[in-house]
């Protein structure tokens, strides 16, 4: 499975939602979009993210993205 998260959602800003993923299953795949600051990025990675993506992005990025993480063509 899956979850890609946006890093400004409301409630759930940041990496607040990464723990409770992580223990509903620790073998996710987690990609997280966020502002292009490099804090968020090294915060989000450090905390569990997968992956992420800087906004803006465009639908062939997010694709290669999904592409790069499943090992599946979408």
């Amino acid at each position: 499975m899956k979850v890609l998260l946006a890093w400004e959602m409301p409630a759930l800003i940041g990496i607040v939602p990464f723990p409770k993923i992580r223990k509903r299953n620790d073998r996710l795949s987690i990609i997280k979009t966020s502002k292009n600051f490099m804090s968020y990025t090294v915060e989000g990675l450090e905390k569990g993210a997968t992956d992420y993506l800087m906004n803006p992005f465009t639908k062939d990025i997010l694709l290669g993205k999904i592409t790069q993480i499943t090992g599946n063509e979408v």
